[in-house]
C-alpha cells in the first residue's frame, strides 16, 4: 500500500496518510465540492483497515472547515470508530488554536458523540 499524499492549497487541506498507521490533515478545508477531495481519504481508510497497523494515530491540524468539509470529516471520524470497536487501537489528535470556537466545537462534537480515542490540544496561533 502505498502513501496517500495530497498538498495543502488555499482551499484544501495538507494529506499525509502512512501505512505505518501515521495519518495527518493539516491546513483549511473551504472546498466547493468536498465529496471529491474526501472521497480519496476515505477509499484510502477503507483499503488500510484491510491490513492496519498495530496503532492508528490520526493527527488532524485545522485552521477551518466549511459544513460541507466537515460533513466528510466526520465521514473519517467514524471509519476510525468502526474499526476501534473492532478493537483495534486508535489515536487521535484534534489540534485548535486557543481561540478558535468553531474548531474546537467541532472537535469537542466528534469527542461527545463518537466513541473514539479523541484527544482535543489547544496550541497558541503561532506555534
Amino acid at each position: 500500500m502505498q502513501d496517500l499524499i495530497i498538498n495543502q492549497s488555499k482551499t484544501a487541506p495538507a494529506v499525509h496518510f502512512r501505512p505505518n498507521g501515521q495519518l495527518n490533515i493539516d491546513g483549511r478545508s473551504i472546498l466547493e465540492d468536498p465529496a471529491k477531495y474526501y472521497q480519496e481519504l476515505i477509499n484510502w481508510l477503507i483499503e488500510y483497515f484491510k491490513a492496519p497497523a498495530d496503532i492508528t494515530q490520526l493527527i488532524v491540524k485545522m485552521e477551518y472547515l466549511n459544513s460541507g468539509s466537515s460533513k466528510y470529516m466526520t465521514s473519517v471520524m467514524r471509519i476510525l470508530e468502526e474499526q476501534q470497536q473492532k478493537g483495534r487501537k486508535i489515536n487521535v489528535e484534534w489540534h485548535y488554536e486557543d481561540d478558535d470556537e468553531s474548531v474546537l466545537e467541532l472537535g469537542q462534537h466528534f469527542a461527545d458523540n463518537l466513541k473514539l480515542n479523541l484527544k482535543l490540544i489547544p496550541h497558541a496561533e503561532d506555534e
